[in-house]
């Protein structure tokens, strides 16, 4: 299952909705790929809502990790929603949890985002 990404503007907070595996061969740096274009076109604020996401590997833990420093390194911010336990699991053993900041669902994740200035 090949891996989808779609944008959506929502209140100044750009939500990015990932679909399919995150894997080196199913998505061929589409999240990464998605993220670079919204940064140059002046976005600042994100939600990666990972709902969608049943299975991320090493290479998957890569892109999510490379989309916060894209945005952060623009003083940008970028927090995860509605991850699935399993890719929870992945980014907990990781500790990419200590940098990156995920939220129950992407409601709460968007009016936090829309309170920081």
């Amino acid at each position: 299952m090949s891996l989808s990404v779609k944008d959506q503007e929502v209140g100044g907070v750009t939500i990015v909705r990932a679909e399919g595996r995150l894997t080196l061969s199913d998505s061929n740096g589409a999240l990464k790929n998605a993220i670079n274009s919204l940064v140059e076109a002046g976005r600042a604020r994100f939600v990666l809502n990972l709902e969608g996401v049943p299975y991320v590997d090493s290479s998957g833990l890569g892109e999510i990790a490379s989309a916060h420093v894209t945005v952060s390194r623009t003083g940008g911010q970028l927090l995860l929603a509605a991850v699935p336990d399993r890719v929870m699991e992945a980014l907990t053993i990781t500790k990419l949890t200590r940098v990156l900041s995920a939220l129950p669902d992407e409601k709460s994740a968007v009016a936090k985002l829309q309170g920081a200035t």
